[in-house]
């Protein structure tokens, strides 16, 4: 609790009413200090932590109107109360000392009881200004923690980006004929979404592109815990459930099968078993011996196909997310595929972009860009197509995470 104000400065130049009022006010149990003029009274004032003053009008050398503004004109650190003491009782004098910077007047002459409760009123005051003081420093202090926590919590999760970014593969590689390209740029530190690209056995490579509902932490670490399961150096080891005749066995899982695998994990990350999100993926193998291309598309943007005489194909019609429905089935689909073929797989991210209007993106003007970036190579593709969403959005910033892989077969 705030302690009362006791110290109270008299600055009068006629002793008797100096004395009188000292007399008075330490009947209150006040401590008083005294001061001649303004001068005097500046130099208590610096001196000493005094709140509350009392002073006359009429003085030599300082006058109470100027120690009202010089005391106002100075950066002192606490706020000193301001009781005008005069024999001026016309409205333009009370208008003249208020704009000098006194808070209140007492009138002369004067009643003891009257200069009792104006002396209360002045300590409330001050007793405010001290109780406002320390809860704007509480609040500074708090926002201080608050800023070394949100800094600390923005070290970690640029360390998380970090991290997962390692995760990803070479954002260029060439595996058994096949040249990869990729693009990641999350809209936060993490993101939901994640791919990879690796080899199955000589003739088999494996991608895939997902992404988990949402933004964020959650996401993000959903993102990894599925990338985890699908990655290429654990996936001998990584077991899936499966129900058969009511009972619940395990196997490995089959990442030569498409369709099997998106059914295998839709089963190991059901939403109401392990309080996951949901998530949207599209997972292929190609086959470089037949040059064909068997791919699920479990709820993602359809893959594209980019054949090398420019000709465009959207292929998939969408598909169940995985995690979403316990009895989904998924469908392998199957292409041919050339040299110089191209292939993209990309999130949302690209095509529900939206500009200051809330329009979207959209797949035509994706396909556009594929379509006229044919001749060019798949890295200036990709950038073109990040230059055209900033441009979009006119925000370096976007709203959703951006993950497209792109592959084209020599």
């Amino acid at each position: 609790m705030t302690q009362e104000p006791k110290g109270i400065l008299i600055v009068d130049d006629d002793q008797d009413m100096r004395e009188l009022l000292e007399r008075r006010l330490r009947r209150w149990d006040l401590d008083v200090v005294s001061a001649e003029n303004g001068v005097d009274a500046l130099e208590v004032l610096e001196r000493e932590g005094i709140q509350l003053m009392i002073t006359d009008w009429m003085m030599p050398e300082m006058d109470g109107l100027e120690l009202c503004r010089a005391i106002r004109s100075r950066a002192f650190s606490r706020y000193i109360y301001i009781i005008l003491l005069t024999g001026k009782a016309e409205r333009h004098e009370l208008v003249e000392g208020i704009e000098a910077g006194a808070d209140d007047f007492i009138v002369k002459p004067f009643k003891k009881e009257e200069l009792h409760v104006r002396i209360r009123a002045g300590m409330r005051m001050i007793q405010f200004e001290r109780q406002k003081e320390t809860a704007i420093q509480a609040l500074r202090k708090k926002n201080l923690e608050l800023e070394q926590a949100g800094a600390t919590i923005r070290a970690h999760l640029e360390a998380a980006g970090k991290l997962q970014q390692a995760m990803l593969p070479l954002d260029v590689e060439h595996l058994g004929g096949v040249h990869f390209e990729s693009l990641f740029v999350p809209c936060e530190y993490v993101a939901g979404d994640m791919f990879n690209y690796f080899e199955l056995s000589d003739t088999k490579i494996a991608f895939f592109l997902l992404d988990v509902a949402g933004h964020g932490v959650p996401a993000a670490m959903q993102s990894v815990t599925i990338s985890k399961v699908m990655n290429p150096l654990t996936l001998r080891a990584r077991k899936a459930p499966t129900e058969s005749s009511g009972e619940v066995k395990t196997r490995l899982l089959n990442f030569q099968d498409p369709a099997e695998l998106a059914a295998s994990l839709n089963r190991m990350f059901m939403g109401p078993k392990t309080g996951t999100q949901y998530f949207t993926m599209i997972y292929g193998v190609i086959d470089t011996e037949k040059n064909r291309v068997q791919f699920v598309q479990a709820g993602h943007p359809s893959l594209i196909l980019l054949k090398s005489d420019g000709e465009l194909k959207a292929i998939g019609e969408g598909g169940y997310p995985i995690g979403l429905l316990p009895k989904a089935t998924y469908f392998a689909i199957e292409l041919d595929v050339a040299p110089g073929d191209r292939i993209f797989i990309h999130s949302d991210g690209i095509t529900d972009c939206r500009d200051a209007n809330r329009k979207s993106f959209g797949f035509e003007r994706l396909h556009e860009i594929l379509s006229a970036k044919r001749q060019c190579s798949m890295r200036e593709t990709l950038e073109t197509i990040h230059r055209e969403l900033i441009s979009w959005t006119e925000s370096a910033t976007l709203e959703d995470d951006l993950s497209i892989v792109a592959m084209e077969f020599k």
